[in-house]
């Protein structure tokens, strides 16, 4: 069983070690309010947190990023720093916010809690 969560938007503090995840582009899904990571095998990578879960954890946060409802999806990823790689849970896009991919934008330097990314969602 993955005990690991990959969090790259408002569940990231800042404050834990960052990791990259290939093969994700991380959006702002038409607003700023948070992200969403959606696939894009182009992608020189997204920034990370890993965190530690347990199941309970994995069921309380389906619910929060609206699995059932299909806001969002959960997959498997390999998170790496360096050579150092750790398999683990990532919420990426689901087909509810994948309808509406025309106004997706791109998150400054595929990072969250970057300066341009912060600025811009001071913004709204």
């Amino acid at each position: 069983m993955i005990k690991k969560l990959a969090v790259y938007g408002t569940l990231r503090n800042g404050k834990r070690k960052t990791c990259k995840v290939d093969g994700y582009s991380l959006v702002y899904p038409g607003h700023y309010n948070y992200p969403a990571a959606i696939i894009n095998n182009s992608s020189k990578g997204m920034v990370v947190e890993v965190i530690d879960v347990e199941q309970e954890d994995i069921d309380n946060y389906d619910v929060y990023e609206g699995i059932d409802t299909g806001l969002y999806d959960r997959r498997v990823v390999t998170a790496y720093d360096g050579e150092k790689k750790v398999d683990a849970w990532m919420y990426t896009a689901g087909p509810l916010l994948l309808q509406h991919k025309s106004v997706f934008e791109l998150v400054p330097k595929q990072d969250w809690l970057s300066k341009k990314s912060k600025k811009k969602t001071a913004l709204t």
